[in-house]
């Protein structure tokens, strides 16, 4: 996986925020349905977290953590698990 995005979400060949340059986002509870974006906001280990699961931090953003579990063939729990411990 590269480390800078390169999609163009928006049209007029603008290049999408990356989530490492987004301020941090909620800081509610960790679950299934939240979004590998929302997850990614929380920290640069978060983000890291995330990529070495093989997510898509990007265009994938918008799945949910068990979403983008499912389809790395993860158990969301695992994912869970790795975010939830960044943050003791």
């Amino acid at each position: 996986m590269s480390d800078g995005c390169q999609c163009h979400h928006g049209g007029a060949g603008r290049a999408a925020p990356h989530l490492a340059t987004i301020g941090l986002g909620e800081r509610g509870a960790i679950g299934p349905d939240t979004t590998v974006e929302a997850a990614g906001r929380r920290s640069g280990r978060a983000l890291e977290t995330l990529r070495s699961f093989g997510f898509d931090t990007c265009c994938g953003g918008r799945l949910t953590l068990a979403e983008a579990a499912a389809a790395a063939g993860l158990p969301v729990e695992t994912v869970l698990r790795a975010l939830r411990e960044l943050e003791r």
